[in-house]
């Protein structure tokens, strides 16, 4: 978990630990991910190898 103030570098910091690995991206500001959260919260993270949730 990456937590810290907006604008402070958190999303470079995940790009340089995912590096060229295929990360999925979640953006629970998005209400396609907030419901899916929501419905099935196990099957949210388990649904990629590499999982960035925003």
């Amino acid at each position: 978990m990456i937590s810290g103030a907006r604008q402070a570098g958190k999303g470079t910091l995940v790009r340089i630990v995912a590096g060229d690995r295929m990360a999925e991206r979640r953006d629970l500001d998005r209400a396609q991910d907030r419901a899916a959260v929501i419905a099935d919260p196990v099957g949210f993270v388990d649904s990629a190898e590499l999982l960035v949730i925003d």
